[in-house]
């Protein structure tokens, strides 16, 4: 009695599943039905999250975000709990193609149009080209973490790998053309539905895994987060699937039927953005300080760091800027000789203007005092001054110094006579002119020694008189 007790239960726990590893795990799939989203956990009932003429729904790297694309061909995106669903790009397609997450990057999607491959930003709706082959992509499609290699099918039911930067390889004629997270394997549906091939990314197949018992499958995909797990539509049957390529183990996830449904392996990250702890955030920016904040990420700009030279640009012309791109170190040398300003160009002489050519930022420094040369009054001595009142000739001390200055306004020799004075020179040295030379003064001291003896005879007869 016992036994047959015990052989019940087991019969019902295979039915839902319960007994097989795979249903043991945490996951939960995302699909279209009906022109809706739906998403549901593993054994548990399918949750409609949106509704309209939905073509086919896949999850964000992170399943974050639900991406899907309507049968009008534009994407759409909302967060995983079904809020804030908007149109993000139009399409390149005049109907859907199958979408993929960018495992790379929670923030984008992967997109087929025609023979080229692009990650969408999840946000603008910005396309990028990332693959341009030579043929049309209409099938599945899937790229790894590393954004280096991905898997697609052709018009032609034929399935490819290709490697970005590189080429495309058949390695298979059918269809459920994905790649593993890790790059190392993908996945073939052949013989009829009810067997795929899984094969290394290196070459030749790796193992053989077989439908449920009595039932066929179809759109194959490894999880997007696990090289363990691929999730399946039956064929012919409203139920999705999930297997482990380690042991070959089915467990149905829902009854619902889907074309590609996609599957992340554990616990639903929080909605509205999505982030649980700061590791979620990380963008591989080395100048932002990554955290979450209420379930949202953060990416703060940490001051003063740098990736590049142009990040440290401060509008100087007169430093070299550069970055330390192995600290986050900016640079700014200044550049010996180059100015901005005229103050920059002082070079303490007080016979120069100082000013700066902005244009070439380059000093200039004009002399404003003409140079002390040979033929001055104070390389020929001291002027004859005359004394009108004695006749007699003063040759006095001569301007020696550069510094001097005579004051002719107060100066008086001592039979009170006033003496001429040089004005030629200031004080701190710089000489305004050369003076007049000394020998048309001497002549003219002559002259006028010879009329005076004539001008007192004159007045002495005169006074005789």
């Amino acid at each position: 009695m016992l036994r047959s007790i015990i052989t019940l239960l087991a019969t019902l726990c295979l039915v839902c599943g319960a007994s097989s590893p795979a249903s043991a795990q945490t996951g939960w799939a995302v699909f279209a039905n009906g022109g809706k989203v739906y998403i549901a956990s593993v054994g548990g009932s399918p949750k409609p999250l949106y509704s309209g003429s939905v073509a086919h729904a896949v999850w964000s790297a992170k399943a974050t975000t639900i991406y899907f694309i309507k049968t009008s061909g534009e994407i759409w995106r909302m967060n995983n709990d079904g809020s804030g669903a908007k149109k993000i790009a139009s399409g390149k397609n005049s109907s859907y193609n199958p979408i993929a997450g960018y495992r790379p990057d929670d923030t984008k999607l992967l997109y087929a149009a025609g023979t080229k491959l692009y990650k969408v930003d999840g946000s603008s709706g910005a396309m990028t080209q990332i693959y341009s082959g030579f043929k049309t992509w209409v099938g599945e499609l899937a790229i790894d973490s590393g954004g280096t290699k991905a898997a697609a099918r052709d018009t032609a039911t034929d399935i490819f790998k290709i490697s970005i930067g590189g080429g495309e390889t058949f390695y298979d004629n059918g269809c459920s053309a994905s790649v593993s997270a890790d790059g190392n394997y993908l996945t073939a549906n052949v013989t009829g539905h009810v067997t795929l091939k899984i094969y290394k990314w290196s070459g030749g197949e790796l193992k053989t895994l077989s439908a449920p018992s009595g039932a066929q499958w179809d759109n194959q995909k490894f999880a997007v987060n696990s090289s363990d797990w691929i999730v399946y539509k039956y064929d012919g049957t409203s139920a999705i699937g999930l297997v482990r390529v380690s042991d070959n183990t089915n467990t149905k996830i829902c009854s619902m039927s889907s074309d590609y449904p996609d599957f992340f392996l554990g616990s639903l990250p929080p909605a509205s953005g999505g982030c649980s702890t700061d590791g979620d955030c990380a963008d591989a920016d080395a100048c932002t300080k990554d955290t979450c904040v209420s379930n949202a990420c953060q990416h703060a700009a940490i001051s003063g760091c740098c990736s590049k030279d142009a990040d440290c640009a401060d509008s100087n012309p007169c430093t070299t800027d550069t970055c330390d791109s192995s600290s986050g170190n900016c640079s700014n040398k200044k550049v010996q000789g180059c100015c901005v300003y005229d103050t920059d160009c002082g070079d303490g002489d007080a016979c120069t203007l100082d000013t700066c050519d902005t244009n070439k930022h380059v000093c200039v420094h004009k002399q404003t005092c003409a140079p002390d040369s040979g033929g001055s009054a104070s390389d020929s001595g001291p002027l004859p001054i005359v004394d009108a009142g004695t006749g007699s000739i003063d040759v006095g001390a001569a301007d020696s110094g550069l510094g001097s200055t005579r004051d002719a306004s107060s100066s008086a020799d001592q039979g009170g006579g006033v003496h001429g004075a040089s004005t030629n020179q200031l004080e701190g040295g710089c000489n305004l002119g050369a003076r007049p030379p000394a020998l048309p003064g001497i002549l003219l001291a002559l002259a006028l020694l010879a009329l005076l003896p004539r001008r007192r005879g004159t007045l002495t007869r005169g006074s005789r008189r």
